[in-house]
């Protein structure tokens, strides 16, 4: 074997290095590149689960106010009756059948405020995590490029120790 053929071989073996170093830095930009999208979709999901919070707040505000106007329709009409029943209305039982229609709904709106509370912490805990995931993500990406330089670095420094060690194979045997 002649030294050309012996530095042509040591030439593919660098062109080789390059070629993996240059795999390592496309697939280290691919994974930081779909590790940052990722992130994105887990803020924008942040972004509507802070949105259903809100939403489920409010409409825990509304149910309760439409509850408030019923409970007051019902003691308008409980009034009536009684009033209309030639009942004292001022008065023992009367008062008593209004006070306690009072109480179940201010119940019922008090649970339906709750159970809106209890949506919208759940909304807001999924934004929590969302966040949370999106951070990790972003470290993901990160860590992907610096993974990336050290399999470049990596792949040259394997390609240059393989080409000394054929060039000090080949001298040993004297073709150099």
């Amino acid at each position: 074997m002649g030294p050309e053929i012996a530095i042509a071989g040591m030439g593919l073996s660098l062109l080789g290095a390059g070629a993996q170093a240059s795999g390592a830095k496309q697939q280290a930009n691919a994974q930081a590149q779909a590790a940052l999208y990722r992130a994105q979709v887990a803020d924008e999901n942040a972004k509507v689960a802070e949105q259903y919070k809100l939403y489920e707040l409010g409409m825990g505000q509304y149910d309760a106010q439409q509850q408030g106007q019923k409970t007051a329709q019902a003691i308008g009409t409980q009034t009536a009756i009684q009033s209309a029943s030639g009942l004292d209305i001022n008065m023992g039982t009367p008062v008593s059948v209004r006070a306690r229609t009072a109480e179940v709904g201010t119940m019922d709106a008090l649970t339906l405020l709750a159970n809106a509370q209890r949506k919208a912490f759940g909304y807001e805990m999924d934004a929590y995590n969302s966040r949370n995931d999106a951070g990790l993500l972003r470290l993901e990406a990160s860590n992907a490029k610096k993974a990336g330089k050290i399999g470049v670095a990596s792949s040259l420094l394997g390609g240059a120790a393989g080409v000394a060690d054929k060039w000090s194979r080949m001298n040993s045997v004297g073709i150099f």
